[in-house]
């Protein structure tokens, strides 16, 4: 009896040892797959509400929630505001999904160069900020320095 004992308790040991010890995968980024459902409504000459969808993927093994999002938005490298979120969004684990966005945007910067946006097919857009992200009681800001371009030929 106090052999197997012995052999159990060394067991769990060996266990303990082989998990604490086992690689941790580092955070991967979480992907941008697309946008959709972008509605512009222009409030008098210098404002305007823009709504869209945008798709992303958690390629982690983790769910966590993102609790805040600070990042200053530029079009063609013009800023053309600030986009603030502060709505907790629970992220799902090695999952695709959806967050839903209202901004105000500036139009000042973007009327000089209206005739050159409509009249091209791509446009190029910056995010640079911070992103807050929480799981139980840690929390870790990732900066976001994100540019892509954009087929605005669909939106039209």
């Amino acid at each position: 009896m106090q052999k197997s004992s012995l052999v159990f308790f060394c067991s769990i040991v060996f266990l303990c040892l082989s998990l604490g010890c086992a690689k941790k995968q580092p955070f991967q980024p979480i992907t941008y797959q697309s946008i959709s459902n972008v509605n512009i409504k222009i409030n008098g000459l210098t404002q305007a509400d823009l709504t869209f969808d945008i798709a992303l993927f958690n390629p982690n093994t983790i769910s966590f929630n993102l609790t805040n999002v600070h990042c200053a938005v530029f079009l063609n490298e013009k800023p053309i505001g600030d986009f603030i979120l502060d709505t907790i969004i629970m992220i799902p684990k090695n999952a695709p999904f959806v967050v839903s966005c209202h901004y105000q945007m500036n139009l000042n910067n973007v009327m000089s160069d209206l005739p050159m946006i409509l009249s091209s097919k791509e446009i190029q857009l910056h995010c640079k900020g911070t992103v807050t992200v929480k799981k139980s009681v840690f929390v870790r800001v990732i900066p976001v320095d994100y540019q892509w371009t954009q087929n605005i030929a669909k939106f039209f």
